[in-house]
C-alpha cells in the first residue's frame, strides 16, 4: 500500500471500529445483564429466562441476514448503518424505562434489528475498500484484525463495567450508559462516513425502496416480539433461517461462481462448529468458573464475568501481533491460507479445553481448581478467536460472489447464532451447580467431547487444505 492508501485505511478502520465497538458494548451489556434482569426484576423462572435470553442472542445474529439484504438491494452500506444507529438509540432508550415484559420485548427487538443493520454492513464496507485498493490478502487480514480489536475493546468494556454499573446504580444505570454509547455510535456514523464517501456504494434511493425497507424492519421487529412471547417457536425459526441461507447460497451460484459457494459453505459449517465450542465460555464454562474455580490470582480477586473480560483483553493484545504475523509469512512467500488459520483456531481452542481438563484431573475431587489454568486457557481462546473470527470477516469479503457480500456476511454471523444454539443443547447435558465433586465430573466428561470436536475441526480443515490450495484462483479471485 502507498502512503495515501494507508492514510485512507486508517480513517476507515477508525470510523468502522468505533461504530462496531459501541454496538458490541451495548450488545454485551445486554448479554451480561439480561438473564439477571429477567429473573430478578421480572421474576421469571430460571428455565423461562434462559430460553428468552437464548432467543434474543440468536436473533441478534440472524438479523444480520436482513441487514445485509437491505444494504445490498435497497439502500447502501452507509444508510443501513445510519438507520441502524438511530434504531439502536430508540432500543436503548426503551431499555432505560422498562416497566413491563412487553416493553422489554420491544426494546430487545429494536436492539436486535439495529445490530443486524450495523454489524454485517460495517464489515462489508471495509471489505469493499480493500477490493477497491487491490490490497494483498495479508494486508486485508491485518486490517480486519485491527477492526476486530475494536470489537473486543467494546466487549471488554461491557463485560467489565456492566456488572459494576448494575451493582452501583441498578439496571437503569447500566442501560443509561448504553443509551449514551448509542448516541455516540450515531454521531460517528454521521460524521465518520462523511469523510469516507469515496468508498460508499451508491444506490438510486426511491420511495419504493424506502417503503419496502420500512415494511421489512417493522415486520422483523413484530416477528422478534412474537418469538419472545412464544419461545417454543424458536427452534422452528432456526430451521427456517437455515433454509433461507441455503436458498441464498443456491441463487448466488451462478456465472461459474459455484466454487465460491462451495468454499463458503465449507467455511460456514466449520464456523458453526467453532462457535458451538467457543460459546461454552458463556454457558457451561461460565457456570463452572462461578462454582468450581478459585476467584483470585496472585492475591488479586477476579469475579466470574472478568474471566471473559480477560479473554477480550488478550484479543486486544494479540490483534496487531497476529496481523503482523500473517504479513510476515506472506512477505517470506509462506502465505498462511484461510483454511490453515481455521485449523490453528481449532488447535488453540482444543488446547484451552485440554488445560482445563488436566487442571480438573490433578486437583482434589472436592477442591476448586486454581485460576491460572483458566487464564492461560483464555489466552489460547483469544488466539483461536483471532485466527477464525477476525479472519472469517476478511475471508467472506474475499470469496463472496459479486453483489452478495453483505448477504454472505449475514450468513457468517448467522453461523454464530447456530453455534450458540448448538452450544446450549450441548451444555444442557453438563450439569454444573454448587456440588463441586459432581460438577467437576460432569465438566471433565464434557471437556472430552469438546476436545474431540476440536480435533474433528482440525481434521476436516487439514483434509480440505489441499483442495483449497488447488482451487485458490477459483475461490479467491474477484
Amino acid at each position: 500500500m502507498n502512503l495515501s492508501v494507508r492514510n485512507e485505511q486508517r480513517k476507515i478502520l477508525s470510523a468502522c471500529s468505533l461504530i462496531e465497538m459501541g454496538e458490541r458494548y451495548i450488545f454485551y451489556t445486554i448479554q451480561s445483564l439480561l438473564i439477571f434482569y429477567l429473573i430478578d426484576q421480572l421474576h421469571l423462572a430460571h428455565a423461562v429466562g434462559a430460553k428468552l435470553a437464548g432467543t434474543v442472542f440468536g436473533m441478534v445474529y440472524i438479523s444480520a441476514l436482513l441487514g445485509g439484504y437491505i444494504a445490498e438491494r435497497l439502500l447502501s452500506y452507509y444508510l443501513a448503518v445510519f438507520i441502524g444507529s438511530l434504531i439502536l438509540i430508540f432500543g436503548c432508550w426503551t431499555m432505560t424505562s422498562v416497566h413491563s415484559e412487553n416493553m422489554l420485548f420491544v426494546g430487545l427487538a429494536f436492539i436486535s434489528i439495529s445490530s443486524g443493520l450495523i454489524k454485517s454492513n460495517v464489515s462489508s464496507f471495509i471489505g469493499k475498500f480493500y477490493d477497491h485498493v487491490h490490497a494483498r490478502e495479508s494486508e486485508r487480514d491485518f486490517g480486519f484484525n485491527i477492526f476486530y480489536m475494536g470489537i473486543n475493546a467494546g466487549i471488554a468494556a461491557a463485560t467489565f463495567f456492566a456488572i459494576y454499573l448494575r451493582h452501583q446504580y441498578g439496571f437503569g444505570g447500566a442501560f443509561y450508559v448504553s443509551l449514551m454509547v448509542a448516541i455516540l455510535v450515531s454521531l460517528v456514523a454521521t460524521v465518520g462516513f462523511k469523510f469516507l464517501k469515496n468508498h460508499q456504494t451508491q444506490h438510486n434511493l426511491t420511495l419504493k425502496s424506502v417503503c419496502y425497507t420500512a415494511i421489512l424492519i417493522s415486520s422483523y421487529i413484530a416477528f422478534v416480539i412474537y418469538l419472545l412471547k412464544n419461545p417454543h417457536m424458536a427452534a422452528m425459526m432456526f430451521v427456517v433461517v437455515a433454509v433461507i441461507c441455503a436458498v441464498i447460497l443456491f441463487i448466488s451460484a451462478r456465472n461459474k461462481q459455484h466454487y465460491r459457494v462451495i468454499a463458503s459453505l465449507i467455511f460456514f459449517v466449520l464456523s458453526t462448529l467453532y462457535w458451538c465450542l467457543y460459546m461454552q465460555l458463556f454457558i457451561s464454562l461460565l457456570l463452572f468458573i462461578h462454582y468450581c474455580v478459585q476467584h483470585a490470582f496472585l492475591g488479586v480477586p477476579i469475579n466470574t464475568s472478568q474471566f471473559v473480560t480477560v479473554e477480550s483483553i488478550f484479543v486486544l493484545l494479540l490483534g496487531v501481533v497476529m496481523g503482523k504475523l500473517w504479513i510476515y509469512f506472506e512477505n517470506k512467500n509462506k502465505l498462511v491460507r484461510d483454511i490453515d488459520k481455521f485449523n490453528i483456531s481449532f488447535l488453540f481452542i482444543g488446547t484451552m479445553f485440554l488445560l482445563l481438563y488436566l487442571a480438573i484431573m490433578f486437583s482434589a475431587p472436592g477442591a476448586k481448581i486454581p485460576a491460572w489454568p483458566l487464564l492461560v486457557g483464555v489466552f489460547f481462546m483469544g488466539a483461536s478467536e483471532l485466527s477464525l473470527s477476525a479472519i472469517g470477516l476478511s475471508m467472506v469479503t474475499k470469496i463472496a460472489p459479486k453483489g452478495y457480500v453483505s448477504l454472505y456476511m449475514g450468513i457468517w454471523l448467522v453461523t454464530i447464532g447456530f453455534g450458540s444454539k448448538l452450544a446450549g443443547q450441548v451444555s444442557s447435558y453438563i450439569t454444573v451447580n454448587q456440588n463441586i465433586v459432581l460438577s467437576k465430573q460432569a465438566m471433565s466428561h464434557g471437556l472430552l467431547w469438546f476436545m474431540g470436536l476440536s480435533a474433528a475441526g482440525m481434521m476436516v480443515s487439514f483434509i480440505l487444505r489441499k483442495p483449497a490450495i488447488l482451487n485458490e484462483n477459483l475461490t479467491l479471485q474477484k
